[in-house]
């Protein structure tokens, strides 16, 4: 009895895991194209990276408040549902991408002035 109860235990754990959302640290930057960026000045070289660094903030606290929704639901309602809701990992990854692409173009054309980009 007590094996069966771990099994169910352990079971019902990989289940309430399985369809959540992606922690934003484990989500890989998107391939952006540099063309947009060709052209821009280092100061809004810089501008454009401290906005995107902001729009990465904040789709990222919209991710992990996503997946603690998705654990939830797992939890309480049914395993595996948590797979049919919406998350912003999509804006994560593009959010990475163009930090990206604008520090390796700030590092290219504005000499030593790169923002050390974070990638959540």
């Amino acid at each position: 009895m007590k094996k069966t109860l771990a099994r169910i235990t352990i079971l019902a754990s990989m289940l309430a895991l399985c369809g959540c959302a992606t922690l934003p640290r484990n989500i890989h930057p998107a391939s952006v194209p540099k063309s947009p960026y060709v052209t821009m000045s280092c100061s809004d070289l810089a501008d454009e990276f401290k906005a995107e660094e902001e729009r990465l903030d904040r789709y990222s606290k919209k991710q992990k408040t996503d997946r603690l929704v998705d654990v939830a639901l797992n939890v309480f309602v049914f395993p595996g549902v948590g797979a049919f809701t919406p998350d912003h990992e999509d804006e994560v990854a593009e959010a990475k991408g163009k930090i990206r692409a604008i520090d390796r173009e700030i590092l290219s054309r504005c000499g030593n002035q790169s923002t050390a980009s974070k990638t959540k």
